[in-house]
């Protein structure tokens, strides 16, 4: 639960009626928004896994993916509410 368990928005693929369904991403997070979506989505939908690399993930000093802090207080906040 303190992990992103999808890794990547970035090699996701959903309808968009799913995504409408759980209202999209909840900008109030600022660095969990993803995780909170999947959990959400996951609540009310199955997920497959493709079991190969589907992209390459580049990490930068400036990145919210980068700032720990800020990811563990944002999922932190997920897990509240689930």
């Amino acid at each position: 639960m303190l992990d992103d368990f999808i890794g990547s928005g970035s090699n996701v693929m959903m309808k968009r009626d799913a995504f409408a369904a759980v209202d999209g991403f909840d900008e109030s997070l600022s660095n969990a928004q993803d995780t909170d979506m999947w959990l959400r989505l996951a609540t009310l939908y199955d997920f497959i896994v493709v079991p190969k690399v589907q992209i390459l993930y580049r990490i930068s000093a400036r990145s919210m993916s980068s700032n720990i802090l800020g990811l563990e207080k944002s999922n932190l906040l997920v897990k509240e509410l689930f």
